[in-house]
């Protein structure tokens, strides 16, 4: 056995360690391997094309181009990894907790207020998504992102720009699939009861869309041509009063 430099004897192994799943640290401790969470690797996507590329430049500012790439693509699996991939690095959103060298979003570190807006614009696009489990993954993360934001943004000013989703969320509780109408009820419960945007807002906003709903009501809506639009309507209404209680 090899002496160590002060004289003694290297260190084994323990028993029942190979001695291949830890790595020495500076601090003399050691670093479990299985610690460390490997990145996921994007899929390959079609090309943007150059209207797409202007339509996501902040996007692309922000994400990167590769995660753009299969946020645009026309394979739902590939949208959703896109979704996922900014999840996984969202820490790099928030100014104390970005990692510089290991960034994969937000590599110019933009100030937090634009991150936002252009992040907003990304879940915009997001909830616009055909495929259930992908707008599922879409609000899940704002839901996780939002905390972050509430930390260095003005709630007032988070309010005025979320706005514009939150009436796009409260517009999918006319879906004729109940597991959408219960994603969108879910995320408003959410912003109500647990962030500071408040019942209040949510409250008035909740009301406005009904408003809008009562009022576009025609008589022609009543026929079984309308029976959908009916449906969907009476669905609405429905999870508008939950959301008010």
């Amino acid at each position: 056995m090899l002496p160590d430099i002060g004289g003694g004897q290297r260190n084994r192994p323990r028993e029942g360690n190979s001695g291949g799943s830890e790595l020495p640290s500076l601090g003399g401790g050691t670093i479990s391997l299985s610690a460390v969470q490997p990145s996921s690797v994007l899929p390959h996507s079609e090309p943007l094309t150059d209207e797409l590329k202007e339509k996501g430049a902040n996007l692309i500012e922000l994400f990167g181009f590769e995660v753009v790439t299969c946020f645009y693509s026309q394979t739902w699996s590939s949208r959703l990894a896109a979704i996922e991939k900014v999840q996984e690095q969202l820490q790099n959103l928030d100014p104390n907790r970005r990692d510089a060298m290991s960034a994969e979003i937000n590599r110019k570190n933009l100030p937090i207020e634009n991150n936002f807006k252009t992040f907003l614009e990304f879940i915009d696009e997001g909830t616009k998504d055909p495929v259930l489990k992908n707008l599922i993954a879409i609000i899940d993360l704002l839901k996780k992102a939002l905390p972050t934001f509430f930390r260095y943004i003005q709630p007032t000013m988070i309010k005025k720009d979320l706005m514009p989703v939150v009436s796009s969320l409260i517009k999918k509780t006319t879906d004729l699939k109940a597991k959408v109408r219960e994603v969108a009820i879910d995320f408003c419960l959410y912003l109500s009861h647990q962030s500071p945007i408040g019942p209040e807002v949510m409250v008035n906003a909740v009301l406005s869309e009904l408003e809008l709903v009562l009022t576009e009501q025609s008589p022609a809506a009543s026929t079984t041509n309308n029976v959908a639009a009916n449906m969907g309507n009476s669905h609405m209404i429905s999870s508008c009063f939950k959301l008010l209680i």
